[in-house]
Formats: structure tokens, C-alpha cells, sequence
């Protein structure tokens, strides 16, 4: 799937200073301890991070959307139900992206259907 000019989006992403410095010591994490066969355990990573879950998600994405010195296009972790690893290429990225994309448009849906809850003034009101 294709989300043309998707792309080209700035998305306001910003992490902490202190959660940053953890930036170095996930990847470290990672490329230790993990890979696609063996991924590592978000628990195992807020243990070793020192940070909660909400924190690492956080650090994670943002990492993926910003990248480092070392990774310009963005940091290449990939995710499954198991954990967390770094992608080598771009076949062992394409699960983590198409769960993304799924999640994506499910989310989607849904705000969908809040916004018709409450429809605009210019449409009829629900009466609930």
C-alpha cells in the first residue's frame, strides 16, 4: 500500500533530553541482544533502560521517525509480538510496517465513527 505524499509529512515527534541520552543504549540493546529469530522483550529493554513502557514506545518511535548520526533515515527497529530488533534490510522490516499500516487504518475507522456521533452543526444533530 501506497499513501502517496504521506511521505512528505512533518510530524511533530519530540522526546525528552533525558530519554534521548537512552537513544545510544537501546540500540546497543538491541544489536546485543537481539534479532528477528530472538527479539528482545520490551520488558527486558525498560529493565535494562531504566524507563517505563510508555517512555520506550516513545523513544522508539521517535527513533524510527528521526534517526541518529549513524542511522540519517531513521533507526531500522522492528517489532512483533515477541519484541524488539533491528532490521538488517528491508524484507525484515516489512512485517513491523504492515502491522503499522493495519493499526493505522484501523485507528482510522475508528475516529471515523466518533466523528459521526456528533455530526457538524451544518448536518442534522443526533438526539441522544
Amino acid at each position: 500500500m501506497n499513501l502517496t505524499g504521506y511521505e512528505d509529512m512533518a510530524f511533530d515527534v519530540t522526546v525528552s533530553d533525558k530519554l534521548l541520552a537512552k537513544a545510544d543504549e537501546l540500540i546497543w540493546n538491541l544489536r546485543m541482544y537481539a534479532s528477528e529469530n530472538s527479539p528482545l522483550q520490551s520488558y527486558r529493554l525498560e529493565i535494562n533502560l531504566k524507563i517505563t513502557g510508555v517512555q520506550l514506545r516513545a523513544l522508539i518511535s521517535y527513533l524510527r521517525i528521526k534517526g541518529t548520526p549513524q542511522f540519517p533515515h531513521g533507526v531500522p527497529i522492528a517489532s512483533g509480538s515477541t519484541g524488539y530488533w533491528l532490521a538488517s534490510d528491508r524484507a525484515s522490516l516489512a512485517s513491523t510496517v504492515a502491522h503499522m499500516r493495519e493499526r493505522g487504518l484501523k485507528d482510522l475507522a475508528v475516529a471515523y465513527a466518533l466523528e459521526k456521533i456528533y455530526p457538524p452543526p451544518e448536518q442534522e444533530s443526533l438526539e441522544l
